[in-house]
């Protein structure tokens, strides 16, 4: 963990101290994202302090079994200010959405993150690169405040490491992940309904839209990049959502002989969103930072303006260029 003892000793100060906190995260949230913001909530509601949980979307299907989901509030349900909030999982003030706008002139905002990218915009900021998840480092605080990874706590908890870390299969598994893994288990968590439902079951839609999509995967760089454009047509088609499309870059960057793999979303004509995975030497955060994004070393992201023929070849073309430093 690269979050110095003082930085987590704050931030737990932070929460005990305050009150009445309002949690947010970032757009199109990952279970790390649900995890991490609902897993702090069920933290603070052990303690005894109130917090509102708000988003400007609508929640994924697939975490629908999270413990207080069902309590997040849109931004137009919400009709007040907070002097006092937390961010959770965001690189930087733009990736929360409008639920900023929900801060009073003034609050103070805890940022917790573990993204390399992150840029400090907190008043107070607990950024742990270190950490696989955003759910490791509320592990972490969990303990300083003296909460058991139990409960409603745990399934939070272990959603955000079981996602972040690909089922404990991606080179940011730990063992120190693992050890927080097996004390939620060991307190009475059941690890398998919950990889049943985040991960592997699948909706008629997206087996209909990865028939799609894979159709058009193709390679380059001699078999080392392999990429998955999904034109805006493809999701009308299939009617599939931004979420359906969250694990299809993992099909890219898992085929035999690949380094990096990329999935081109067209969120609408004119706007691309990419999805950039690698396997071992290219830090994939580095180009994504080329054209506006950020992330980590293995898994980062960017919108792209442009037609998608015309954002697939210029990603491409950095992809390559950083593939063949090699």
């Amino acid at each position: 963990m690269s979050g110095t003892a003082e930085e987590y000793l704050r931030a737990a100060q932070f929460l005990r101290e305050k009150d009445d906190f309002l949690l947010m995260t970032h757009i199109h949230p990952d279970g790390d994202a649900l995890g991490s913001t609902l897993g702090l909530a069920a933290v603070l509601a052990k303690i005894g302090k109130r917090c509102t949980v708000v988003h400007e979307e609508a929640m994924p299907r697939r975490f629908s079994f999270l413990p207080g989901i069902d309590r997040v509030h849109s931004v137009a349900e919400c009709d007040r200010r907070f002097r006092t909030a937390v961010s959770l999982d965001c690189a930087d003030r733009e990736r929360i959405g409008t639920a900023v706008e929900l801060l009073d002139e003034g609050a103070e905002l805890l940022n917790i993150d573990h993204h390399a990218t992150n840029d400090r915009f907190g008043s107070l900021n607990l950024v742990d690169v270190g950490a696989s998840a955003t759910c490791q480092i509320v592990c972490e605080l969990a303990r300083l405040l003296g909460v058991p990874l139990a409960g409603d706590v745990a399934v939070c908890l272990y959603t955000g490491l079981f996602t972040d870390t690909g089922g404990f299969r991606y080179g940011n598994t730990t063992s120190a992940v693992h050890r927080l893994a097996a004390e939620m288990i060991d307190l009475g968590l059941n690890p398998y309904p919950i990889a049943d439902r985040a991960v592997e079951m699948l909706t008629l839609t997206q087996v209909r839209l990865l028939a799609g999509a894979l159709a058009e995967l193709r390679t380059g760089a001699g078999g080392l990049v392999a990429y998955i454009p999904v034109s805006f047509r493809l999701l009308q088609e299939t009617g599939a959502s931004v979420e359906d499309t969250q694990e299809l870059v993992n099909y890219a960057r898992n085929l035999e002989g690949v380094e990096v793999g990329l999935m081109f979303r067209e969120e609408e004509p004119g706007r691309v969103k990419v999805s950039l995975r690698s396997k071992y030497t290219v830090d994939v955060s580095k180009i994504a930072a080329r054209f506006g994004g950020g992330g980590h070393l293995r898994a980062a992201g960017c919108t792209v303006e442009g037609s998608l023929d015309r954002v697939v070849q210029r990603v491409l073309d950095a992809v390559e260029e950083e593939v063949g430093r090699g």
